[in-house]
């Protein structure tokens, strides 16, 4: 997942124009996200996410946040969460130009 932020994030930062106010990139970023993997239960190599999010990185959150997320009974908005959190943690927002 993190990977694709760093795409979206850069193709956004890229291409359009900085008239949006950080709270729309960052929901047209974590839409873009959750939208490409949707809420079918996918396994990568050697575990399974959902809605983007990896097993790994939902267990980490889990243990930060003291939440019991399951990968399997994920929600779009338990997915939205752990997405904010994650753009925020990395500060993928604040990437301004990449090439």
């Amino acid at each position: 997942m993190l990977e694709k932020f760093v795409i979206i994030i850069t193709l956004l930062y890229s291409t359009v124009t900085f008239g949006y106010e950080d709270t729309k990139i960052r929901e047209i970023i974590i839409s873009e996200v959750l939208s490409h993997e949707g809420d079918k239960l996918v396994k990568t190599q050697k575990e399974l996410s959902k809605y983007g999010i990896r097993n790994f990185l939902l267990i980490e959150y889990n243990k930060k946040f003291n939440k019991n997320y399951e990968i399997k009974s994920l929600t779009e908005d338990q997915a939205r969460e752990i997405a904010e959190h994650l753009l925020t943690e990395y500060r993928l927002n604040e990437i301004k130009h990449s090439y």
